[in-house]
């Protein structure tokens, strides 16, 4: 039984080789001349448009620091989270830098926008208020004038009584983020 396993192993390696040695593939054209060690060019695939690509294109330019929070020193007070794709969502971050009194592994108080195709998103009717003793939570949800995408945005915090939150208006956020993506998408 070795000796058959060992023999069908040579043969499937030696298949590999061939089929992988220039001098013995056969030409785009059809024709099984010597291709001079030089494996023939396959045939392009047909082009797929990846929708975080799409996506990133899109609202890498929409969703910008400055459209979130228009006022310099707020937006000082805010970090970037790295961009990342969450089931067709492209999801930006911005949390708050760390203040007195804050422990690191409890306060936050952090701002998110999801973009996406519509329809990916959670109803809109769903958007609204959630409070409890892991913090705050807010959502408001703008189809885009083109009706094409969608945009998510979340507000979440949990700080100390002694640390003030920042003015944060998830309205004014979503008028000017549907606003630039109106804006820069009449230019296309």
């Amino acid at each position: 039984m070795p000796a058959r396993r060992t023999a069908w192993r040579e043969f499937a390696i030696l298949l590999v080789v061939l089929a992988t040695c220039g001098a013995c593939t056969r030409n785009t054209d059809g024709t099984d001349k010597p291709t001079q060690g030089k494996p023939p060019k396959p045939a392009p695939a047909p082009a797929k448009v990846d929708p975080s690509a799409e996506l990133a294109q899109l609202f890498d330019k929409v969703v910008r620091p400055e459209v979130v929070f228009p006022d310099a020193a707020q937006r000082a007070l805010y970090e970037e989270i790295p961009v990342q794709m969450v089931h067709g969502s492209r999801v930006y971050g911005f949390a708050l830098k760390p203040q007195p009194d804050m422990q690191k592994d409890r306060h936050f108080h952090m701002i998110t926008v999801a973009a996406a195709r519509r329809g990916k998103q959670t109803d809109p009717a769903a958007e609204g208020q959630t409070f409890g003793p892991n913090g705050g939570f807010w959502d408001k949800v703008v189809r885009t004038a083109d009706g094409r995408y969608e945009l998510r945005l979340s507000e979440g915090m949990l700080l100390p009584d002694s640390v003030h939150p920042p003015e944060f208006d998830l309205e004014r956020a979503a008028q000017a983020l549907s606003s630039r993506y109106d804006g820069l998408s009449a230019g296309r």
